[in-house]
């Protein structure tokens, strides 16, 4: 049962990250939602091209009644334009958060820095 439950959180964990329908309404710091939306329209905008193109010139490629096999052919067709625009923004040098650390040694040694001055300048 453990098990399950394990493999079940898991693939929602890895559908909400890279499913390309699910991945806008998931917040990453460096994937963020204009690029994965960006990346949704550049699949989209693929397929609708492919299909264009497909259908564009009637029964010379393919039979005006075949539609389903002209979309699996323009998605297959359009996914690896999508996967290089996902991997371009994956792999993109990003600048790490700058994390302040309150420490009480800084606090104290501030302090201290002050009251040096305060005594030269008195």
């Amino acid at each position: 049962d453990n098990k399950n439950a394990f493999l079940a959180i898991t693939f929602l964990k890895v559908l909400r990250r890279d499913h390309a329908v699910l991945g806008p309404l998931s917040y990453k710091e460096v994937f963020t939602r204009p690029q994965r939306i960006l990346c949704l329209f550049v699949l989209l905008t693929g397929v609708f091209a492919i299909n264009a193109a497909i259908f564009g010139s009637p029964d010379q490629l393919i039979g005006s009644d075949q539609y389903v096999p002209a979309g699996v052919i323009s998605g297959l067709l359009s996914y690896p334009l999508y996967s290089a625009v996902v991997f371009m923004f994956i792999t993109r040098p990003t600048q790490m958060a700058k994390k302040l650390i309150k420490r009480k040694g800084q606090v104290e040694a501030a302090e201290a820095v002050m009251k040096v001055r305060q005594e030269i300048e008195h």
